[in-house]
């Protein structure tokens, strides 16, 4: 009898650990295929993720794309006269401004607004006035520099004078979101070949060869006060920096 009992007892013994290891098989099993399962989320997760990248990244490539598209200028090679007062201005897409255009105008048609300080400062008759023209985006940044002067007989608030001078570099140039040159489409990035094909050898060549951080400067000049004057960049020989001026007392 007491053999019997303890037969038994062997056996519910075996019985409880075998339920006991299966118990930890199935936890296990539950346990890894949670683990599976996290692990595939985890990827869509991050496949949809790497997905967003990508397509953010090729948006921003095209929006890119599209803004240097924008930029690019067609320059027409016909040379010019720079000593004529008609090769003397400046197009903002598409919007022509010369010598005689008010920078009041110049606002209305842009959208660019003068400098808030320099717009009260009075400008004397037959005079000019130095940093009294910076033109402004949205961003408050300076897109392009005017020289105002004042061609009449009376003192007038800035906006009322004409232009005298335009210049825009390529930093100002980065701000802009519309497309900004000078006569023939000449604009930053033009080719040092295209410029001199429209204005033809320049009268004063400065390489600038001590200064390795400034660009070569031709200048193409007509008297003290009237002359354009175009900088490139010593590599690429690209235009970084445009100024012309006109001084018509």
């Amino acid at each position: 009898m007491k053999k019997l009992i303890s037969i038994l007892a062997i056996v519910t013994m075996l019985f409880a650990s075998l339920f006991v290891l299966s118990g930890c098989g199935d936890e296990e099993k539950s346990s890894s295929s949670k683990k599976s399962k996290n692990t595939e989320d985890n990827s869509v997760v991050e496949n949809e993720e790497d997905d967003n990248t990508t397509t953010n990244d090729t948006e921003n490539n095209k929006n890119d794309e599209e803004k240097k598209e924008k930029k690019v200028s067609q320059v027409d090679k016909t040379p010019v006269d720079y000593k004529n007062k008609d090769s003397y201005y400046f197009v903002v897409d598409g919007k022509k401004f010369n010598i005689d255009t008010k920078l009041s105008e110049i606002t209305e048609k842009t959208g660019y607004t003068q400098d808030s300080a320099a717009i009260e400062k009075d400008v004397p008759s037959k005079n000019y006035l130095i940093g009294g023209g910076y033109f402004h985006n949205d961003k408050k940044r300076t897109v392009f520099s005017i020289m105002p002067i004042n061609l009449g007989s009376e003192t007038v608030k800035t906006p009322e004078t004409t232009i005298g001078g335009f210049s825009i570099t390529k930093y100002n140039y980065d701000e802009v979101d519309k497309n900004i040159e000078i006569c023939n489409g000449i604009t930053i990035g033009t080719s040092m070949d295209d410029v001199v094909a429209v204005f033809g050898e320049p009268t004063e060549k400065d390489m600038r060869e001590e200064y390795e951080n400034l660009g070569v400067k031709y200048t193409y000049k007509d008297g003290s006060y009237k002359y354009f004057e175009f900088e490139f960049d010593k590599k690429t020989k690209a235009v970084t920096n445009i100024t012309w001026r006109y001084f018509n007392f």
